[in-house]
């Protein structure tokens, strides 16, 4: 015997209080095509530390996924500018700029300047966007 809110997987039904689960990822986005290199946006200011970014991801996720992004309350892009700029002050021996910083978070998710924010973080003596 079966319930009405089950059936055969074997027939293609599935129990209808299962949660259908896909496997996503972001690599495309966030890593350069031609050398597999993390990309500016997500990279952190150290390169002693293997995590990304989670502001700029947390923002990806949130364009990929429309559903996700209006889960955030309101103001949270902004939320996220603040708490980067936060972290970023912890790190005064940076070896870099992190490009959220020249371009803002939600430009350097779209890519916006990443080009020259990146020549900032080549020119050590340079705290300034490069042209």
């Amino acid at each position: 015997s079966s319930s009405s809110s089950s059936s055969s997987i074997r027939g293609g039904n599935v129990n209808r209080n299962c949660i259908a689960l896909q496997y996503m990822d972001a690599i495309d986005e966030m890593t350069e095509p031609t050398t597999g290199q993390l990309r500016e946006a997500y990279r952190d200011v150290s390169d002693h530390n293997i995590h990304v970014v989670w502001e700029t991801t947390i923002l990806l996720w949130m364009r990929r996924l429309p559903w996700y992004g209006r889960l955030a309350p309101p103001g949270f892009e902004e939320e996220l500018k603040k708490t980067l700029m936060e972290y970023i002050k912890t790190k005064p021996w940076a070896e870099r700029k992190q490009v959220a910083e020249t371009v803002g978070v939600n430009a350097a998710v779209l890519g916006v300047g990443t080009d020259a924010a990146a020549a900032v973080n080549d020119n050590d003596d340079n705290d300034e966007l490069v042209e």
